[in-house]
């Protein structure tokens, strides 16, 4: 949490793919490495309606995480799942991060945080494979 000339905004958007909705509900915990190399929180937030929880102080320059309390979501809907909580470590300079994470019980995916999305995406388009089920399942 160094680097006090260069501000930066933190985002995430949780998806739950087992039943194809919005992950809401979920406890977020954004945490900034400090220069001992401990963790501080930066701030905590809980996914809305729509699976989003956008942190609302700026943070310097440096290295953070996200803790995502994937275990007492899934918990909440009487549904097992192999990871308690889901932790992405990632490096911000200036501007805004946004994070997502695709969580289904038992598996997990996490993509590069985005430095300000543009109105179109730069991302890859892959084309469509019949047949493949994200939901698991046949």
């Amino acid at each position: 949490m160094s680097g006090e000339a260069s501000r930066a905004t933190v985002s995430t958007h949780v998806l739950d793919a087992s039943a194809g909705i919005p992950a809401s509900g979920v406890h977020v915990v954004l945490e900034g490495r400090a220069a001992d190399g401990s963790w501080e929180i930066a701030g905590r937030a809980g996914t809305d309606g729509d699976g989003r929880a956008r942190f609302p102080a700026d943070v310097t320059a440096g290295e953070y995480r996200l803790t995502f309390g994937t275990g007492g979501y899934f918990a909440a809907r009487g549904i097992a799942s192999f990871y308690p909580e889901v932790t992405v470590t990632f490096s911000v300079a200036s501007g805004h991060y946004h994070v997502p994470l695709l969580d289904v019980p038992g598996h997990l995916g996490a993509r590069r945080p985005a430095l300000q999305w543009p109105k179109q995406s730069l991302e890859p388009q892959l084309p469509q494979r019949q047949g493949w089920n994200v939901g698991g399942g046949g």
